[in-house]
């Protein structure tokens, strides 16, 4: 035992001459159990650690009884402290408790004037020790792929905690990042709408904290990657290059729903269709299944929206993001088929958020000089689509009900069951253009 600090006081000297500083011992393991009903043994639920104690005893030394009573005092002044680093030499390093005293005794005899016997007993809370320094375990630059692996190994005797700090050298068409163990599944997905080049996102799992740039709070979804000692599958995704499929509702034995003007009224039928991405992302496209019938005079455009879902029906348009899909007349082939529908311009593409409901609504007010000889259709099957439904709102009401438009009924609305036949394309239709880097620090930790 070559040093034992408390708070940076130097214990290992000629006044305190300690015989010993305990710290070796594990916390107690504290099990969780319910006992079996009628049968031996019990089934545990979990287990935790109790907090650790660490006991000091040594011969407090002065060169008289006047400075042997001023070292008492000074020493009880310096145990006094809480929550200090107690720092004690170990392994060729330096192993840190944070504690504080929960006793510190003097076993002084009458004999005793210019020594005494001394006991300190120190209580960890967190149960725990730590290096004195923070190891970095990976440092992978210029990222410029959807996918990274990285193999990862924690040392130490307890649970780590790392901190991933990702930085968007360039930020392009990065939409998403997903930071994802691989051998547990845990993991947490970041939007990265509000970042710039030169910004970083850390993810920090001992404080549960995921910050922008290191003091701006921002939301996530899923849960912290948690790591495991030894060898951990780490992979860092990002989506925003290319057009990735999200989802595809075909309906076999589809059907086809008829949008054009009633005769005797002066309005079309509207028709949307729900979803819930899987993967957040920006929509570089959609694909609905779509076809024409016209007898020569059919003009205008099929219209798009995405809208925000209002207890069950479509709502307001995504925030600030107005802009529509839309596909002329002279695109849209007389055969039903998927067609590439892209938004005016990427800068509006709608930013969705897995896990959320929205509306992919048919905007009829952009179809023009259609009849029962001229109109258009986008196809639908009866099958359920556990992710959405199709609604529609007819010639007579403004009402959304369960249903396709069919502007050859009186009402505009077949109801019933039924489901659009559509895909959601995520990303900009561009390769990657990023650079980003990945570090990932921790702190080890011991029992």
């Amino acid at each position: 035992m070559s040093s034992v600090k408390y708070d940076t006081v130097e214990l290992v000297n000629a006044t305190y001459i300690p015989r010993y500083a305990k710290h070796e011992n594990a916390p107690e393991r504290i099990i969780n159990s319910i006992k079996l009903a009628r049968q031996d043994g019990a089934v545990i639920v979990d287990d935790t650690f109790e907090v650790k104690y660490i006991d000091i005893q040594g011969i407090l030394k002065a060169d008289t009884q006047e400075l042997l009573d001023t070292a008492i005092d000074n020493f009880k002044e310096l145990i006094s402290r809480v929550d200090k680093n107690l720092d004690i030499e170990w392994g060729g390093g330096t192993r840190r408790y944070v504690c504080r005293s929960i006793s510190h005794n003097f076993n002084r005899d009458f004999y005793n004037l210019a020594h005494c016997p001394y006991t300190v007993r120190f209580l960890v809370p967190s149960g725990l020790g730590t290096d004195i320094s923070v190891t970095t375990v990976l440092n992978q630059t210029g990222i410029v792929v959807a996918e990274t692996i990285k193999s990862v190994s924690f040392l130490g005797s307890s649970e780590p905690k790392p901190t991933h700090k990702i930085t968007l050298v360039d930020r392009d068409n990065a939409d998403v990042l997903l930071v994802e163990n691989n051998d547990t599944d845990d993991c947490m997905e970041i939007n990265l709408d509000n970042f710039s080049n030169g910004d970083y996102l850390e993810i920090d799992e001992e404080n549960q904290t995921v910050k922008k740039n290191g003091t701006v709070d921002i939301n996530y979804s899923g849960k912290f990657p948690t790591v495991a000692l030894g060898s951990n599958s780490l992979k860092l995704t990002v989506y925003g290059d290319g057009s990735h499929e999200d989802l595809n509702e075909f309906l076999s034995g589809e059907s086809q729903s008829k949008l054009y003007e009633n005769t005797g009224t002066s309005k079309k039928p509207e028709e949307a269709q729900s979803f819930i991405p899987t993967v957040s992302g920006r929509i570089g496209k959609i694909r609905p299944r779509i076809s024409k019938v016209t007898a020569g005079s059919l003009a205008g455009a099929m219209v798009w929206w995405i809208r925000d879902d209002d207890n069950g029906k479509p709502g307001e348009l995504v925030a600030t993001d107005n802009d529509s899909f839309a596909i002329l007349v002279a695109d849209v082939n007389v055969s039903s088929i998927f067609a590439d529908i892209l938004p005016n311009s990427h800068v509006y593409a709608p930013f969705l958020v897995r896990g959320r409901k929205y509306w992919l609504t048919l905007d009829e007010d952009f179809i023009s000089v259609s009849d029962a000889s001229n109109y258009f259709s986008w196809q639908y099957g009866s099958t359920v689509y556990a992710r959405g439904k199709s609604m529609a709102r007819g010639t007579t009401s403004e009402n959304w009900v369960d249903g396709i438009a069919d502007a050859d009924l009186a009402a505009g609305v077949d109801p019933g069951v039924k489901n659009k036949n559509f895909q959601i394309m995520r990303g900009d239709g561009n390769v990657p253009g990023w650079d980003i880097t990945w570090k990932i620090t921790y702190t080890k930790k011991y029992l």
